[in-house]
Parts: C-alpha cells; sequence; structure tokens
C-alpha cells in the first residue's frame, strides 16, 4: 500500500499565490520571486550580479573563472552546469520526442523545453530572458544575447585581440578591430568590385550608392551646403568639372570651387567620411593632386585648398561626437571667409568632422584615424591641417 502524501503545512504568504511545501527553505526560495531578495552576491571584483539560489550564483561565477566541470562522454564537450550537459547529450540521439504546442505548427524538437520556447517566441512573442540586474528592464529571445547584454553591466570583454592588448564584449567587435592591423577588405559589394574591413560599411555604401533614396540622400546634403553658400554670400561654382585622365575617366567632378584671397578653395562634400566612395585611397590622393596639376595647366598657377567637409558621423577617440550640422556650416562659413592663401604652398588639404584620434608622436593633439592606413605616407601628411571638429 503506498504511503499517503503528508499534508502541506507551509503556505506563502503573498497572497493570492497558493504555493505551499512542507520545507521551510524550499518556501524561503520560493517566496524572493515576490520580494525580489537576491542575496547571493558575485563576488569578482566590478561584477554586481546577484540571485535567488546558490546554484545560480555558482553557475554565474563560472562565467568569470570559465571553469566548465562537466564533459560529454560522447564528445569531449564541457559545460558549466549538469543541465547544459544533459542537454548536451540529447543532440546526439538524433531523437526529436517533443512537438510544438501549437496545433498550427508541424516543428519537434529533442527537448521539451526547447519546444517550449519555440512556441513562446516564435508564436507567443514572449521573452524568456530577463536581465537580473536592478533597474535594467532589459528581456530577450536568446541565451546569447543575454549574455551579450549582461557584459553591459559586468564590463567582462572575453574577446582579446592577439597582437595588441585591446579587448572586446562581441566578436563582431574583434573582427572589426582586427582589420585596423591587416587593413584587409573582406566584404565586396555584389553590385560593384568595391571592399570593406567591415560589413557596416558595405552595408552603408550599398545604401548609400546603390539604392534611389541614397542617391536622393546625397544630393539633399550637397543641396544643404550650396544653400548655406548661397544665403551667406559665398559665390561658387558647383559640380566644376576638371579635366584629367584617372581611372579610364577624362575628368573629375569637384563638389564646389570657389575664389578665394590668393587661390583657389575646392569643397568636397565628403558623405560619410569617403569611406563609401567607389574608388582607392591612393587614387583619391592622387585625385587632388592631379586637380591642382590640372589648373595650372589651365592657366590657374594658384595655391589650392581643399577641404573635405563630412556632414555624417564621426568620432573622437573612438567616442561619437555630436555637432549639429547648423554648427558645422556655420563654421565652415567662417573657415572659408578667413582663408587666405597668398604665399601658401601650391597645395593644403583641411579635414573637418572626420574620425580623429590621439597621436602623441605626431607633434599634434589629435590626427586622422584613417591615415592608420599605411597609403597615407608622410609626404601628403605633411599637406595636411590640424582636422577640425
Amino acid at each position: 500500500m503506498p504511503r499517503p502524501k503528508p499534508k502541506c503545512v507551509l503556505k506563502c504568504q503573498y497572497p493570492p499565490c497558493t504555493y505551499n511545501t512542507n520545507y521551510g527553505h524550499v518556501l524561503k526560495i520560493h517566496e524572493r520571486q515576490h520580494t525580489g531578495e537576491t542575496p547571493y552576491v558575485c563576488s569578482h571584483t566590478g561584477c554586481q550580479a546577484a540571485f535567488k539560489q546558490k546554484p545560480a550564483l555558482v553557475a554565474h561565477e563560472r562565467t568569470h573563472t570559465k571553469e566548465k566541470p562537466y564533459t560529454c562522454g560522447d564528445c569531449g564537450s564541457s559545460f558549466a552546469t549538469g543541465g547544459a550537459l544533459q542537454a548536451h547529450i540529447v543532440t546526439h540521439t538524433g531523437v526529436k520526442n517533443f512537438k510544438c504546442p501549437d496545433s498550427l505548427c508541424d516543428k519537434w524538437f529533442a527537448r521539451a523545453e526547447v519546444a517550449i520556447d519555440h512556441h513562446n517566441m516564435s508564436h507567443l512573442g514572449i521573452k524568456r530572458y530577463a536581465c537580473h540586474f536592478k533597474d535594467c528592464g532589459y528581456s530577450c529571445y536568446l541565451s546569447q544575447a543575454m549574455k551579450t547584454h549582461l557584459r553591459i553591466h559586468t564590463n567582462e570583454r572575453p574577446f582579446i585581440c592577439q597582437l595588441c592588448d585591446a579587448a572586446f564584449k562581441q566578436q563582431s567587435q574583434l573582427q572589426a578591430h582586427n582589420v585596423t592591423h591587416t587593413g584587409e577588405k573582406v566584404f565586396q559589394c555584389s553590385q560593384c568590385s568595391k571592399t570593406y574591413t567591415t560589413k557596416q560599411n558595405l552595408n552603408k555604401h550599398v545604401q548609400h550608392s546603390h539604392t534611389e533614396a541614397g542617391r536622393r540622400l546625397t544630393t539633399r546634403k550637397e543641396e544643404t551646403v550650396a544653400t548655406c553658400l548661397t544665403e551667406n554670400g559665398v559665390y561658387h561654382k558647383r559640380e566644376h568639372k576638371v579635366s584629367f585622365d584617372c581611372m579610364g575617366e577624362t575628368w573629375a567632378r569637384c563638389d564646389f570651387v570657389i575664389d578665394v584671397k590668393g587661390g583657389i578653395l575646392v569643397l568636397e562634400v565628403d558623405e560619410f567620411q569617403h569611406e563609401l566612395a567607389n574608388y582607392s585611397i591612393s587614387c583619391e590622393l592622387r585625385r587632388m593632386t592631379q586637380i591642382v596639376e590640372a589648373f595650372m595647366l589651365g592657366g590657374l598657377a594658384l595655391p589650392v585648398f581643399f577641404i573635405r567637409f563630412n556632414p555624417d558621423a564621426f568620432t573622437v577617440d573612438g567616442q561619437n561626437k555630436r555637432v549639429p550640422i547648423v554648427t558645422r556650416l556655420n563654421r565652415l562659413v567662417t573657415h572659408i571667409r578667413e582663408l587666405d592663401l597668398t604665399n601658401a604652398p601650391g597645395l593644403q588639404v583641411l579635414y573637418m568632422y572626420y574620425d580623429i584620434v590621439k597621436s602623441p608622436s605626431s607633434g599634434a593633439e589629435y590626427t586622422l584615424k584613417q591615415w592608420e592606413s599605411p597609403e597615407y605616407d608622410d609626404k601628403f601628411k605633411a599637406l595636411c591641417l590640424s582636422p577640425i571638429v
């Protein structure tokens, strides 16, 4: 005869909850769901994670120590918790006994919790994972997304560059950083031959160069600059063609050409800092030199001053810097009005609102970040004034 189940004598004191148990420590753990109490705090410096139960804390601290004591006997994979190991072992059987609860969905899964996760995420829109840090309301569908999010709180940077001391919170950030050492451009546009060091720049290029909306936006940015020049009485030639042979072409287009005291100003509106241009850095440098030569051959033996004006986002030491376009344009007009090229060298270049970084060895407080590319030689850098941001 089966032993009768003892009557539960301990009840949750938070109505309308009806939970009850025979064990005081179990009830105490349960009631933390109501109180929000998290007495188990991570001991690692700088980490503020706290948990309702000690096993959760132990599992969390292994994310710091990288300890994985549970090993799969079939493949040797290691895991931080026994539950993670058991979940992994099922993948070796290939058996899928758990169907999605949705009657219209025919997907089957190896584990019940995966089937439930699929149902909650795909059919109900329920986000299973919630950040346990106080006052943070972030939630998400995937555990990996939560791991990435938690690094905002813990400042953990597990992805470390093998060539320098830089460390990152996401692998994609490390991959983007690595190209600063190699200069390798692995992302190629499917519609042209242009290549980029990051997928983000490739996506910007496609939007900018291969969509009608992007082309209209480019025109609007140039139009904004043209309107500003006109309203401030700065006479200019727009989309001026200069004849020379570069890249199989017989001419180059200058956004704006302006007569200034003692010389010629060529103003280029460089959307996205010209990262999306359809030619290389070396060709761009050659282009500026050839424009100067073309002016000289045309009888204008005057100094030429280039202003490379970026109307889009830029950074200072890797941090986004916000400068309203009105402020940028006012500063541009002021610089044009004050420009005096009398006794100036034949070619000078000024970059405005480009990415800049500190460079103590250069003698200047800041230099252009793009100068990290070996295509910029010292001879060209000597022609450039300190960037304006």
